[in-house]
């Protein structure tokens, strides 16, 4: 019986090398086993020739937006973020017993733990909106396909081109002079480093960018799920803001 029970784990041990010598070189040659008709290569001429995937990368410019009401938690409970509204609680207005936010008061805000930053995620923004106004296009329609029309590539472009100014102000709001981006820059270029602007430039360039978008912002959202749309007089509320901060000592 003990011979017979060493004979089948040899047997089995057996079947299992040979199984997994057999389908090695499958995961070799497809280590994921992700078809490449499932995960084509995205270039962005095929993005911006494609209506559903343009308004995809067009809808994600809205993800800067900021989020007011989180003060403590966010929609996860997790710790908050520097577009969220930590503020309150960092600089001692506001009792805060729990997450990232608890501790600052008493320990101060200082580089080993300042992780309310807005810098990478608005320039990561700015970037995607610089590309959507400089490489979308119109796309028409071939018999009942979807299309993107001119006056709705336009709209688009100018609600872009509105977002790249209020990210800017929202990096002026926390950081002071900062590095204007108004186009997209080649990420394999040896010359990365941008100085920062004047606050003078800043306010300037954002005031006049903003000037430049209401005439095109529609007067309300038209439809419920246009909410975040923004309209002539978000634009206007951000410059009034905007001046407000330039008018103060800086």
């Amino acid at each position: 019986m003990q011979t017979i029970h060493h004979r089948y784990k040899r047997t089995l041990g057996a079947i299992l090398v040979a199984a997994f010598l057999g389908a090695a070189p499958a995961c070799k040659k497809n280590f994921l086993g992700v078809s490449d008709n499932l995960a084509p290569e995205l270039t962005e001429e095929k993005v911006f020739s494609n209506p559903t995937q343009s308004r995809q990368f067009y809808a994600n410019i809205f993800t800067g937006i900021p989020n007011s009401s989180m003060m403590i938690l966010d929609g996860s409970y997790t710790g908050v973020t520097g577009l969220q509204n930590p503020w309150a609680a960092i600089s001692d207005e506001l009792k805060a017993a729990h997450n990232n936010v608890k501790d600052v008061a008493a320990n101060g805000y200082n580089p080993g733990n300042a992780g309310f930053g807005r810098w990478t995620t608005l320039y990561q923004l700015i970037r995607q909106a610089n590309i959507f106004m400089e490489k979308g296009k119109t796309i028409p329609q071939t018999g009942l396909s979807d299309f993107i029309s001119e006056q709705e590539m336009a709209r688009m472009k100018n609600v872009a081109r509105f977002f790249r100014a209020y990210y800017h102000y929202l990096l002026f709001e926390l950081y002071g002079p900062i590095p204007i981006m108004g186009k997209s820059v080649d990420p394999s270029s040896r010359d990365l480093d941008f100085p920062r602007n004047s606050v003078d430039e800043v306010v300037q360039y954002i005031s006049d960018e903003l000037d430049a978008v209401i005439p095109g912002l529609d007067d309300v959202a038209p439809r419920p799920e246009e909410r975040t749309v923004p309209t002539k007089g978000v634009a206007l509320a951000v410059k009034a803001k905007l001046l407000v901060y330039a008018a103060s000592p800086l």
